[in-house]
């Protein structure tokens, strides 16, 4: 299906010394700020969705793209309530997309909603997962597709809680996986067969500070782990992919700087927190934001990491790819330079390449007003070695400077959660 992302090549440059292509592909055309990109894979191509507040207000925006990411269709919005809709969540279905997100009411509350959406924009269902509700996670195995959420638990504090629905079920009685605590804004989870999950998210639960959990699901209930030790220092934004042997990521303090880490290795060494994880990057700046998927296939599995760092003085996009056993497939090379802050990769396997998409920040300065778009790329794997194809994210617009770099605040906002 993905082969003719090699016939789509615009540039291929030695992996670990290439730079934005400067042929942008930005994928929005918001007038005000594109935010929180998910990335589908769907027959043909991907499916990208995001909040935008253009109208106003925070709505909840689709686009489809073909298999080189160009746009196969229109940005259509699909939320019209006069909340503020966030984050949403994707995931593709043979003719519809399912999306998870929160609103936020104009009192402060916070809804946890799910809903499908043909690919033309037009609504089959929306359901309410909680209200109070925040920062749902969606996954698809088959017709089945998981969802995860923070609502209150039994005892009134912050907890986790997931569900099965399909494309025509939308009924289901909602499972207990554990505690969250109000510093819990990110939750992912995986989706396998027999209506079994994985939810991965931080925490602090009885711990000295954020420490991450993992909770495997059936339809008989979860088991949850704590697979981070309780040193005392933040273990933030865990992200996982993988089967029978996983993939784990996240960013950490434990080396006295905000760094990105993987652990590679059976269930059970994923689950085990004295089983060393690798430290990937060492960098003056914080590595944050990292995301990672799986691909596999034609005996060349192989991991895609994805994070942002802000060494050279604002946040930038890198990727590097690893062995299934862990082992690193060359150094990590960076995907974005230009004058805007390159923020929040989601990240998808697609064939012998990984897709990404994030959003490129301009912050206000002056009478000027913040501005944010979306960006696409794809970085091919093909034999162990990256090369960058076709790349986004320079979205240098009229107002964009040279240079300059968001507040701390503003970052934070964009990397943890908008509507809280």
């Amino acid at each position: 299906m993905f082969r003719a992302l090699a016939a789509a090549s615009i540039a291929i440059l030695a992996f670990g010394c290439f730079r934005a292509d400067p042929s942008a592909l930005v994928i929005t055309q918001s007038s005000a700020g594109a935010y929180g990109v998910s990335l589908g894979l769907r027959d043909g191509g991907f499916a990208a969705a995001w909040h935008d507040t253009r109208d106003g207000n925070a709505e909840i925006y689709l686009r489809l793209l073909d298999e080189q990411g160009a746009p196969a269709g229109p940005e259509r919005r699909l939320t019209n309530g006069p909340e503020d809709s966030y984050e949403p969540r994707i995931a593709a279905l043979d003719d519809a997309v399912a999306l998870a997100w929160y609103d936020k009411s104009a009192t402060g509350t916070l809804v946890a909603k799910l809903g499908l959406w043909d690919f033309n924009g037009r609504n089959r269902w929306v359901r309410t997962l909680a209200t109070p509700g925040r920062n749902p996670v969606i996954a698809r195995h088959g017709d089945d597709l998981f969802c995860a959420w923070i609502a209150a638990g039994p005892d009134g504090q912050e907890a986790v809680w997931g569900a099965w629905f399909t494309a025509t079920d939308t009924d289901s009685v909602p499972l207990l996986l554990g505690p969250a605590s109000k510093t819990t804004w990110n939750l992912n989870a995986l989706a396998a067969a027999g209506r079994t999950a994985v939810v991965v998210y931080d925490a602090v639960a009885g711990t000295k500070s954020s420490e991450l959990f993992l909770a495997d699901v059936t339809v008989a209930g979860a088991r949850l782990h704590q697979i981070t030790d309780d040193d005392g220092v933040p273990s933030k934004y865990p992200d996982i992919a993988g089967t029978t042997h996983q993939a784990l990521t996240w960013f950490d303090k434990r080396d006295g700087n905000e760094e990105v880490y993987l652990k590679v290795g059976s269930r059970t060494a994923i689950r085990d927190p004295a089983v060393t994880p690798m430290r990937v990057t060492a960098t003056a700046g914080e590595s944050i934001g990292a995301y990672l998927d799986w691909a596999t296939g034609s005996g060349n599995d192989r991991i895609g990491l994805a994070w942002s760092d802000n060494t050279e003085g604002q946040h930038e996009i890198y990727f590097q790819a690893f062995a299934p056993e862990g082992r690193s497939l060359g150094a990590a090379g960076r995907l974005t330079a230009n004058g805007s802050a390159s923020l929040i990769p989601a990240i998808v396997a697609a064939g012998d390449a990984f897709a990404l998409a994030w959003n490129e920040y301009v912050p206000a300065v002056g009478d000027a007003t913040s501005t944010s778009q979306v960006s696409f790329t794809t970085v091919l794997t093909r034999s162990g070695r990256p090369t960058l194809f076709r790349q986004a994210a320079r979205a240098d617009s009229a107002g964009s400077r040279a240079g300059q770099q968001p507040e701390q605040s503003s970052q934070r906002e964009h990397a943890c959660g908008f509507g809280q």
